[in-house]
């Protein structure tokens, strides 16, 4: 549907609707109807990105949109968040979707991912084209981690990193009742059995490790996943905390894991803890 028919009958149905909510509805549906072909061409086989000029135009589009939308008493607040909220609805756990998304321009593929990036084994796509579309914003996103001479900037400029400091820490205290989401450090295999007690002395030796304060459970997964293959002994972990709420939340999530091992053998375990992670406040 051209751009132009879209703005008219977004204005003709407004002009004739009284309730916001149905209001809010047609701004929706209108901008859907203009983003629709940016999203076919996204996820379609083989399709080049859209071109600078179509861009601008659906840019214009969505600016007129935006504009009826208040000239009719709906903030533009009010269309952000029902728009995040229709997109939440459309995510699913049933397979990873495609890593080709474009968050500056809205733009993302919903078709299941089946090819893995080989130069980084770190993000899987459904098709070539959508790899080599991708490939400008990955390549500066996540290729880093393939130098083994990478060293963070904060590091290199003898400071304290900027997860820690003070803006950061009042963020992190907003959310989820005033508890942090993530910890100050990244996560360590607290045994590393290769520079320690050996990884072919360890195989059936036991441990009993104790995670006193242990915030998230960043540590915890990284230790039990570092424990080699063929591991015969047995792991006792006693994981605690001060605050009771993360406590729960930790007990939470092994629970949810434990209890579903039909969804963890599929490979989808780690996108429930993370939905479970974003409702943490409930």
């Amino acid at each position: 549907m051209p751009d132009d028919t879209i703005v008219e009958n977004l204005q003709s149905t407004l002009e004739n609707t009284k309730s916001s909510e149905e209001k809010l509805a047609a701004v929706l549906a209108a901008i859907e109807l203009s983003d629709e072909p940016r999203l076919r061409q996204m996820t379609g086989s083989g399709s080049d990105c859209t071109s600078t000029v179509e861009e601008e135009e659906k840019r214009r589009t969505l600016t007129r949109i935006h504009e009826l939308a208040q000239q009719h008493g709906l903030s533009l607040d009010q269309v952000f968040s029902a728009s995040r909220h229709r997109i939440r609805i459309v995510t699913h756990l049933e397979f990873l979707e495609c890593a080709n998304h474009d968050v500056t321009n809205s733009q993302q593929c919903l078709k299941k991912a089946t090819k893995t990036c080989s130069q980084c084994r770190l993000v899987i796509y459904c098709s070539e084209a959508c790899q080599l579309q991708h490939w400008k914003r990955h390549k500066l996103g996540e290729l880093w981690t393939l130098f083994q001479d990478w060293r963070p900037r904060w590091l290199e400029e003898q400071r304290s990193p900027a997860l820690i400091h003070d803006d950061q820490e009042a963020a992190q205290r907003d959310s989820g009742i005033n508890r942090r989401l993530w910890g100050t450090m990244s996560a360590i295999d607290i045994l590393n059995l290769e520079a320690n007690e050996g990884l072919a002395a360890s195989l059936s030796r036991n441990f009993a490790l104790a995670f006193a304060t242990s915030g998230d459970i960043r540590n915890v997964i990284r230790t039990v996943n570092a424990v080699p293959e063929g591991y015969e002994g047995t792991l006792d972990i006693v994981i605690n905390d001060r605050d009771e709420m993360v406590q729960c939340r930790n007990l939470l999530l092994l629970v949810t894991l434990g209890m579903l091992p039909d969804v963890v053998a599929r490979g989808q375990g780690l996108q429930l803890v993370r939905m479970e992670r974003k409702v943490r406040f409930i």
